[in-house]
């Protein structure tokens, strides 16, 4: 599972980095994404979280053009990564937006009241909200409060104890020439934070102290050191130390007083058992609770204001002791937040992975494919196979496909077996006789995909990259079955142009897949190679057939090649499949028309039906041989028949993944001759179950096969395990995300 966090502010590293090594640690994927900002970055890398660097905004206008440029930045990051939930802090308006449209579900963690425009949009679209018990407005369902404020989370209260450094050790180290002189240990230190004024809520807002003033005042009696959150008065540089990171919080905890623009640091400051002057006019639940209740945070407006506050605490060493002690009264009534979050956290992540899982109520299957008229070929067997499963669990599918006017017309439903579905979009009304081609379908998805609706929680099955090019936009779960290796085919029956834009193509559609399927072992580990950083996406799943696949008897055997008039005793060898140039459809018939030419004895069927289909009917015309048998006309539940009638089939293509096929004529206990392509060097056995080409030996290897070297058809099956494709299913189902609802229920059929 993976998840995603966007961080925008450097407490944010703090208040997530415990939680992200736990979910590292139990196996999720995390991506993090960082606003551009080098205390952020320098703590991330402090911390060893791996992150990506985004764009940080400033001003009202960055703020404004930020929402569009700093959005589509993220999404495209988020995109790649394909996250199952995305987690921000407080503030963040980005996160639920693209949770919004990558169809996933975000996680807020908000403190902030006064962000009115984030948090009314938080509210509507992030899955669940985590704010603090005295968080003043109350969101609905989707608040879980927690006891505290968010930097208990991640702040020791007792930091002070384990302090090895002393303050003037953190001054002497990174201080200005000026703050070393000027820095008295006798004296009391007065560190003060200043905000850089520039997020959303500060907009049209100014400092309400003039520091250069208080600053001067102040120095006198106090040792003040000056950390700026951004560009600050130059007449304050020699109160600026160059501090690193790792010194902010010990700088907090060593200080005598807090005095700090920005409310974070002031929750810091007080749940250290600092005493906080907070000059802010801006109003927060925590901040209220940690004043009013415990005494340990004083607000201001003005400049007299912050000098009364001076005045009323009078820095003696009781007071100190004092603000400890309602820092110690605040630790027992919170409790341990960290744990909660932990816990929290892991807990909705848990229910959220089941819940996104018990969405996927439908399959929509996207391929150049006409459900009423299914092909006898891969694709559609594949197709087929899985979408009788699913049926069988009831599980709606959909297709976006052709419909075949053309073909519907001169072979109806006669050709081969209808495909059950719920419903069926076609992208084109194809009116030949032809099937069209992959290409022609991309052009028309192209032009018309705008227009096809699909249900929310439906799963988007593409047969090929290419075809999901115009629905990469779309929230919806997108899987791809990479078919073999598809680049060779293109290069051996299309241009280069065509080849180098599949090519092209594939590295942009693929990273946008949630998952891809591989039918071949060969295949999966060239992609591999090509994709390294997609492993995590990819996986193995050999083709499912269907248990009718299975040797029928010697008797059964006769009284089918009756059936289809055949001689009983003939040698018969068979090829099923398209009929397709990549298939090398015409090299078989001519070396069958030799092989024909020397033995009146042999019969050779073709069937299928496709592009080549005219040149093979020429080619059959030409030779003059009443032996060869074109049939564009047997359906599917009869394909098994032509197996089992048949001696031997043929296969002679030069690129193959692990063609079904082959897997349903082994099934059936009928040996394959074929090249050595694809997975068929991990199939075929030869003497067993079949023999590979080598060296365009086919004539010979057919004679062989047909007179010298009979196989058991028994022993030719068991080579197959039918019994695979219960796991196979199962894991096509987690492809899909809905193994487990499946699994559950009780009608479950494998």
């Amino acid at each position: 599972m993976n998840i995603g966090f966007d961080i925008t502010h450097p407490a944010d590293v703090h208040l997530f980095r415990h939680s992200i090594i736990e979910l590292q640690k139990n196996g999720y994927q995390v991506q993090v994404t960082a606003r551009n900002l080098p205390v952020i970055h320098q703590l991330l890398s402090n911390f060893k979280i791996e992150f990506i660097s985004r764009k940080s905004p400033a001003g009202i206008w960055g703020r404004i053009l930020g929402l569009f440029s700093i959005t589509w930045q993220l999404y495209r990051i988020f995109r790649k990564f394909q996250p199952d939930i995305l987690i921000a802090g407080p503030g963040n308006i980005y996160i639920p937006i693209i949770a919004h449209f990558l169809n996933r579900h975000s996680i807020i963690v908000a403190d902030t009241e006064h962000t009115r425009i984030q948090n009314w949009i938080v509210s509507r679209l992030a899955k669940f909200i985590y704010t603090p018990q005295c968080y003043r407005t109350n969101i609905g369902k989707k608040q879980k409060r927690f006891n505290g404020t968010k930097e208990l989370i991640y702040l020791d209260p007792f930091l002070k104890d384990h302090i090895k450094l002393t303050l003037p050790d953190i001054i002497a180290k990174s201080g200005t020439d000026h703050l070393k002189e000027s820095f008295k240990p006798y004296k009391q230190t007065v560190l003060i934070r200043l905000s850089a004024w520039q997020a959303t809520h500060d907009l049209f807002m100014d400092p309400p102290i003039n520091w250069r003033n208080v600053v001067v005042q102040l120095s006198y009696d106090y040792n003040i050191i000056i950390i700026p959150a951004g560009s600050s008065n130059p007449a304050l540089a020699p109160w600026i130390p160059n501090l690193s990171v790792e010194d902010y919080h010990p700088l907090i905890a060593l200080s005598d007083i807090v005095i700090t623009e920005g409310a974070t640091t002031a929750a810091e400051g007080a749940i250290l058992g600092k005493p906080v002057i907070y000059a802010n006019p801006l109003r927060l639940g925590y901040l209220n609770e940690l004043e009013k209740d415990y005494g340990l945070v004083f607000n201001v407006n003005n400049d007299y204001e912050l000098f009364s506050c001076f005045e009323n605490i009078g820095f003696q060493v009781h007071y100190q002791r004092r603000f400890r002690e309602k820092r110690d009264r605040y630790i027992r009534d919170k409790g341990n937040t960290l744990k909660w979050l932990s816990e929290q956290l892991l807990n909705d992540i848990s229910q959220l992975r089941e819940y996104q899982s018990s969405q996927v109520d439908s399959i929509t299957f996207i391929a150049n494919i006409d459900p009423d008229i299914m092909r006898l070929g891969g694709i559609e067997s594949y197709i087929r196979e899985i979408a009788t499963r699913m049926r069988k669990n009831d599980v709606p599918l959909h297709v976006v496909g052709v419909r075949e006017q053309g073909m519907q017309a001169s072979h109806h439903s006669h050709y081969a077996d209808q495909m059950e579905y719920s419903s069926f979009e076609p992208i084109v009304n194809n009116n030949e006789k032809s099937f069209i081609s992959s290409f022609r379908f991309l052009t028309n998805l192209l032009i018309r995909a705008w227009r096809v609706h699909f249900d929310k929680h439906t799963v988007l099955h593409f047969q090929r990259a290419d075809f999901a090019l115009p629905f990469i936009w779309r929230s919806q779960r997108k899987v791809c079955t990479i078919h073999g290796n598809p680049g060779d085919v293109i290069q051996m029956t299309k241009s280069r142009f065509h080849y180098i834009a599949y090519r092209l193509l594939e590295r942009f559609v693929l990273p946008r897949m949630d998952s891809i399927i591989f039918v071949a072992e060969s295949a999966i580990d060239i992609y591999r190679e090509r994709f390294p950083k997609l492993t995590h996406k990819m996986a193995l799943i050999p083709p499912l057939f269907s248990k009718k696949f299975m040797p029928l008897s010697v008797k059964s055997r006769k009284l089918l090649r009756t059936k289809f008039h055949l001689p009983t005793e003939a040698k018969i060898c068979s090829y099923v499949g398209r009929f397709e140039m990549e298939k090398n459809v015409s090299e078989l018939l001519r070396d069958m028309k030799l092989l024909i030419d020397e033995n009146p004895n042999i019969h050779f069927l073709m069937v299928g039906r496709g592009s080549e289909e005219k040149n093979l009917r020429r080619l059959a015309t030409e030779y003059h041989s009443h032996n060869i048998h074109i049939m564009t006309d047997v359906p599917y539940h009869e394909v098994a028949y032509i197996y089992n009638l048949s001696d031997i089939t043929l296969l002679y293509s030069h690129s193959e993944g692990l063609p079904i096929a082959a897997l349903e004529s082994i099934a059936c206990g009928v040996p394959v001759i074929c090249r050595d392509a694809g997975d068929l060097r991990l199939l075929i056995q030869d003497g067993v179950n079949g023999w590979l080409m080598q060296n365009g030996n086919g004539k010979n290897l057919i004679r062989r096969a047909l007179y010298e070297n009979p196989i058991s058809p028994q022993v030719c099956a068991e080579t197959v395990s039918n019994g695979r494709d219960a796991k196979l299913f199962e894991a096509m189902l987690r492809t899909y995300g809905i193994a487990k609802r499946l699994s559950q229920s009780k009608n479950y059929q494998r």
